[in-house]
């Protein structure tokens, strides 16, 4: 697994499991809220109840992993069994028969999500070669995110309006489950020669 200790793999899968955690729960799913009503006869206010449940599992989930994994050595093990519970919940929600279901979907991807953004930050903070690169960095974890929202909205549009609003959760399943399995590869902290990350070293020209 030589080519999991890179910070490029490193970074990118974690970006990239950013992005999928708001295609699919900031974009997907309320683009899909009005066609779940529908389907399954809910009201708007148990619909509420519905996308509340992400709220309430990510805070009970981010003290948990607030308390119990920053005393861990294997954030990037935290970060990628957070990525598996985010694909199974987004799989359950796809395969709901009934909308109870849905809450499940919902709470485990609430938990799931919560390592990636206890943790993902100090991860790229440890990891990255370069201090003054760190914002770079942070700002495009975020960024990510915020495109995965936009493209979320438009492809849970899509599939709502075509009747196919399952596909969009289990498209969200297997985008998450590949970088998931490549972060339980990586290492919790990359050394460079023989040093470790972070040191404070400013080499021109380096983007880590």
């Amino acid at each position: 697994m030589a080519c999991f200790s890179n910070f490029y793999v490193l970074a990118c899968t974690l970006l990239f499991i950013s992005f999928v955690q708001g295609l699919v729960q900031s974009g997907i799913l309320p683009a899909s809220l009005t066609t779940l009503e529908e389907h399954f006869k809910i009201s708007s206010k148990t619909a509420g109840i519905i996308v509340g449940t992400y709220d309430f599992a990510i805070t009970i989930g981010s003290l948990i992993v607030g308390v119990i994994a920053n005393s861990s050595p294997n954030t990037p093990r935290w970060i990628a069994g957070g990525a598996i519970l985010m694909a199974a919940g987004s799989a359950v929600i796809g395969v709901s028969p009934v909308w109870g279901l849905i809450m499940v979907g919902q709470t485990l991807f609430g938990l799931g999500a919560a390592p990636l953004w206890v943790q993902g930050v100090a991860y790229l903070e440890r990891n990255v070669r370069v201090a003054r690169n760190l914002p770079l960095w942070l700002g495009a974890l975020y960024a990510v995110n915020v495109v995965g929202i936009a493209g979320g909205y438009v492809l849970g549009g899509i599939f709502a309006e075509n009747g196919k609003w399952r596909l969009g959760f289990l498209l969200g399943a297997g985008l998450m489950t590949p970088p998931a399995l490549i972060m339980f590869g990586c290492p919790n902290q990359i050394i460079y020669g023989n040093t470790a990350t972070n040191t404070g070293n400013t080499q021109a020209g380096s983007i880590i």
